[in-house]
């Protein structure tokens, strides 16, 4: 997905059998004007593709609007059937998150408007018939929003949350943006506030959560304590880049950027504090390809663990030992050698969640590439690539992050 402005589009791609990606269909958004943000959610309903065109910028009654398109039909539709607020108030900013379930369609509008749709005819149609939307109303208790993102307390004490997530005010235990809402917590809340950057959510034994920025003491929490750079023989964390924690939860992983690192952590489980072990360093004892050492993410097994050298040009794998956390070097590939391509700039790092392949950003070569992973050995093996303006691929210019969806063949990047 590559969200935007009148040039945003929606990007379906399919995950083969074998872990290569072969794009299906790029959606761009009809008759676009200025300030509409095309694509800036997406939802599947059955077989339709579901694509919000929200218009921030207008304040007239009913800005924006959803586009359902069919993912089947062998041809797509050019001119794709939109949905639209039948009673929408000044400032709506309609279409910038949609939520479905049962048969039922959500769709923001603004900080603090529901709006739902019955969509249970649409899975069959090409061209299905527009329904008019209403506010949703029943069962929403309380809505809080930040400044971009909101809480949905639920009359039967469930938190929902969408939204931005950079610094974990959503309370869904990652740094993932969420377009859908989310459930955060099942039952028992009572009340729930929204400072620009941070959650509070009030529980009916009087209890109180918070969760999101901190950086002034906003969340109440005490502080638990940090690792610097060179200090009591901590060393990896000149410009860290990216953190994993295994799969047991027992180590940290952090890549770091300027000292050419990946360093590992013994992780307490109650304190959450952190204590350093080790590191391994580009160019020492036979380490390769950390120079710049950007993206790290950890095998589903937790056997291996896989970073990116963004200077180096590189994808490197390391055996992890599940006790101590330690890593020893493996292997890398490198851009332009033994036949890889797609590692120039190399950023992210994905493994698909059945662990079989690895797929990788690379700025510069504004592409995604992908890799047959070795489960035995960690090791990968080049498989192909999608290049921006190659072969109709659109949409990966300078490609930083790319992402897995849980419950569709399908990844969008960004």
């Amino acid at each position: 997905q590559v969200n935007g402005s009148a040039s945003g589009s929606v990007t379906l791609l399919k995950i083969n059998a074998n872990g290569t990606l072969t794009k299906l269909h790029q959606f761009a958004p009809p008759g676009a004007q200025a300030g509409m943000k095309f694509g800036c959610s997406v939802e599947f309903v059955g077989d339709v593709l579901l694509v919000g065109s929200s218009d921030a910028q207008n304040s007239s009654p009913g800005s924006g609007l959803v586009y359902a398109y069919s993912i089947t039909s062998s041809a797509l539709p050019s001119d794709p059937v939109s949905f639209f607020p039948s009673s929408a108030q000044s400032g709506d900013t309609f279409g910038s998150f949609l939520s479905f379930s049962n048969n039922r369609l959500a769709v923001a509008a603004g900080q603090s408007v529901l709006y739902l749709y019955d969509v249970s005819n649409l899975s069959q149609c090409v061209s299905p018939q527009l329904i008019p939307g209403r506010k949703f109303t029943h069962g929403v208790a309380q809505v809080a929003a930040g400044d971009n993102h909101s809480l949905f307390l639920k009359e039967d004490g469930s938190l929902w949350a969408s939204g931005k997530n950079d610094l974990g005010q959503l309370g869904t235990g990652d740094r993932n943006a969420r377009a859908t809402s989310k459930r955060v917590y099942v039952s028992g809340v009572t009340q729930v506030a929204a400072g620009a950057n941070h959650s509070l959510f009030l529980k009916e034994d009087g209890s109180l959560y918070a969760m999101g920025d901190n950086r002034f003491g906003q969340l109440g929490l005490a502080y638990g304590g940090s690792h610097k750079d060179g200090v009591n023989g901590v060393d990896g964390l000149n410009r860290p880049r990216e953190i994993a924690i295994s799969p047991s939860g027992n180590h940290a992983y952090v890549a770091g950027y300027a000292d050419d690192t990946v360093s590992w952590y013994e992780r307490n489980a109650s304190s959450g504090e952190l204590t350093y072990l080790g590191m391994l360093k580009d160019g020492l004892n036979g380490v390769d390809g950390l120079d710049g050492a950007y993206g790290i993410t950890l095998s589903p097994d937790g056997k291996h663990a896989y970073v990116s050298g963004d200077l180096d040009d590189s994808i490197t794998w390391h055996e992890r030992n599940a006790s101590t956390g330690a890593l020893t070097f493996g292997g890398m590939l490198k851009d332009g050698v033994n036949g890889a391509d797609g590692l120039d700039g190399a950023r992210s790092v994905t493994l698909s969640t059945d662990g079989n392949h690895a797929y990788v950003t690379g700025i510069m070569d504004n592409t995604i590439s992908w890799y047959e992973r070795n489960a035995t050995t960690g090791s990968l093996t080049f498989g192909g690539l999608l290049r921006d303006g190659v072969n109709g691929v659109d949409g990966l210019r300078q490609a930083r992050d790319f992402k897995i969806s849980q419950y569709k063949s399908c990844s969008y990047w960004k």
